[in-house]
Formats: structure tokens, sequence, C-alpha cells
């Protein structure tokens, strides 16, 4: 596993094993679905690599087209992804428009940040079309959003609000199992089952070597939640240690026996109600 870099006055051109995300949503990325994070991903330092050529010129002071092609196992179509973005900065908002093919889905997306005030916005909204190179426009697309605003305070205080959309997402906790868009699941990188989202964060240091954060997703229609916290202490340079967890609320499952054959199966009653709660600790050294 290895990448290789060709730096010129130009572009950049980079061949291998390297990571490719897209968004600048906090919470979560409606574009980036070719490797993304889920929510409750204990360790996003490090993300997942992917075989690919990336080619990225720079335009103008700010601006930026960034293409490549993404290679999934053997290579094979259904596996893989191409994308286009540019990148560029209008009206005082960096403005990022993508296209992409993945998995023989189609995405488009846009990505707008700006500050407001004294504080800091942005918008990143993409639509899917479900296996449109083979079957056309017979099936209905899928939009996802995120919207959310940040601001620093005073003693190292950072708070955001984000909202989320998940057009793929069921109405009712009943359907949760069986969702109308299945292939968003299976092929879009769509991990939440609901339609509608709130997440709020907070992080402070309380000294300079110890820091909190605290931040939770909660799913409007439940409505449930997924609480986490997490407490870093800078042991060294090259040292650190941090102590949290995933704190559920929510109805969980109910049994409730099928009509016509008789088999007992688990009902959800909320999104969240399906979580374990999850406790964690970690130490990490660098070198």
């Amino acid at each position: 596993r290895a990448v290789a870099t060709i730096s010129w006055s130009a572009a950049d051109l980079s061949v291998g094993r390297q990571a490719i995300a897209f968004g600048s949503a906090r919470a979560v990325n409606p574009t980036d679905v070719i490797a993304p994070f889920a929510y409750e991903e204990l360790d996003k330092e490090e993300r997942v690599g992917v075989d690919a050529v990336r080619l990225r010129v720079p335009v103008g002071a700010m601006g930026e087209i960034d293409c490549g092609v993404v290679f999934g196992r053997d290579a094979e179509p259904e596996e893989s992804a191409a994308f286009a973005r540019v990148k560029g900065y209008l009206g005082d908002t960096d403005v990022t428009g993508i296209a992409m093919v993945y998995r023989e889905n189609v995405l488009l997306g846009v990505d707008l940040a700006r500050a407001i005030g004294g504080a800091g916005s942005w918008l990143e909204a993409a639509y899917s079309l479900p296996d449109l190179l083979r079957d056309g426009f017979d099936r209905e697309g899928v939009l996802r959003l995120s919207f959310g605003i940040d601001a620093y305070f005073e003693r190292g205080i950072y708070a955001f609000g984000e909202y989320h959309y998940n057009g793929a997402g069921s109405r009712r906790p009943s359907e949760y199992l069986d969702p109308a868009n299945a292939w968003a699941y299976e092929h879009g990188a769509v991990y939440l089952l609901g339609r509608h989202y709130l997440v709020p964060g907070l992080s402070c240091d309380i000294t300079p070597l110890l820091g909190l954060r605290l931040e939770a997703l909660i799913n409007l229609t439940d409505p449930s939640a997924l609480a986490s916290g997490r407490l870093a202490y800078s042991m060294a340079q090259d040292l650190s240690a941090e102590v949290g967890g995933f704190l559920r609320t929510g109805r969980g499952p109910r049994n409730r026996a099928d009509m016509m054959t008789g088999v007992i199966g688990a009902e959800p009653r909320s999104e969240f109600g399906l979580y374990p709660n999850l406790l964690f600790a970690t130490v990490r050294f660098y070198f």
C-alpha cells in the first residue's frame, strides 16, 4: 500500500492508496460517499484509504479543479467511482460543486461555506440517482443535506449546531428495517434510518492540557438520541489519553408476530433505541 505524488507548478497528481473525503458539514457529510465515517466512529484521525488516481489543479488564489478515479475490488465498474469537483470563491462564500459516478449511481452535490458575523456557516447537499447509467430515470433519487452554524468564544469554547435531512430515511419507526430506498444504504453510504436530525455540539478547554467535548445526534421524529462525551488529556508532547462514551435514549424494540407466518420479530420503536451504550478509553503515542 503506497501512494506517489508528482507536483509541478500547474497541478498535483497522486497515484495509489490515499484518503479521499468531501464536505464541510461537521456531523453528517452528504457528499462524502467513497469512504465515510459513521457518526459513532471512535477514531477519526485516520481515514481509510482507497486506490485512486487524483489530479488537483489550482485556479486563481482560492479555486481548484479536482478530479479522479477510485478503483474498487478488481476495478469492476459496479465497485468503482469517478468524480469531478470544482471549488471557487464567490460573494464572500466558498462554493464547491461536485459530480460523481459511484457504484453505478450518480451524485450531484454542492457545498457552501461562509462567515455570518462572527460565526461560520455551511450548507452541504447531495442528490443521488440509483443505477442511472443502467436504468435511466426509472427510479426516484434521494436528497440529503446538512446545514449548520458554529462559533468560537472566549476561554477555548467552541459550539456548533447542525440540521441534517436524510431523504433516504423512513418517516415511521416501524419501517426502519425495511426502508423504501434500500439501495442508498447498500451503495450510497447512508446509515441513518430517519428523516430529520439535529446535532448540537460543544467543546472547551478545561485546562491547557485537558479538553472536554460534548455532542448529540437527535432524531427529531422518534424522538431518540445518541449522546457522546469525550475527555482528552495531553500527557506528553507525543502521548495523549482519552475516555468517553456513547449513551442512547429512546424506546427499545418490541416483539411483534407476523399474522401470515406466525414468526415473532423485533419492531423498532425508535432509531437509537436499537443502539448499545458504549464506554471507551484510549491511549495514543505518536511517532
